[in-house]
């Protein structure tokens, strides 16, 4: 018995749901806007939530924040934990090797990541953007030439 698929069609899609896909579906929609154009842009995510599979401790630079999202922190910005120090190391298959100088770069003071992603999420959604939680991208789907992509299907849901 073979299940029919169900095809959802949108000008754009991006697949995770991490901050440069949740960044980049906000940029989009900012443009679409400035030029007046009306696109359906949607976002899968495999967690259940956005946020829910972003583990990572990053560091959060807020040049491209600002521009992105002018008045961030008056938006709710969820800036929790505070950096205490910065340290920087060699990473070998042996150990790690504590180095006494940091590049100047590399000091992060006053921006932070922990629930950002699905506050970027929300974001994203206030500006039309469809997010559909539970879905990962099983397969990439290719035109007939075999090189232009033209879909992703996802897993499937709600059967068995």
């Amino acid at each position: 018995m073979s299940a029919e698929r169900e095809a959802i069609d949108f000008d754009v899609l991006f697949v995770g749901g991490g901050p440069a896909s949740l960044a980049g579906a906000i940029k989009l929609m900012h443009l679409a806007k400035e030029k007046n154009l009306s696109l359906e842009v949607a976002l899968i995510e495999k967690g259940a939530e956005i946020g829910s599979h972003a583990v990572s401790g990053a560091v959060l630079n807020p040049v491209a924040l600002k521009e992105l999202i002018p008045g961030y922190m008056e938006k709710a910005c969820p800036i929790e934990t505070t950096v205490r120090d910065d340290e920087f190391y060699f990473l070998s298959k042996k150990g790690a090797y504590k180095l006494p100088l940091k590049p100047r770069y590399l000091h992060n003071k006053g921006y932070y990541l922990s629930k950002f992603t699905r506050w970027l999420g929300g974001i994203a959604e206030n500006l039309g953007v469809n997010i559909f939680p539970g879905f990962d991208g099983k397969e990439v789907l290719y035109a007939d030439d075999g090189k232009t992509i033209v879909g992703i299907r996802t897993g499937d849901k709600g059967l068995g």
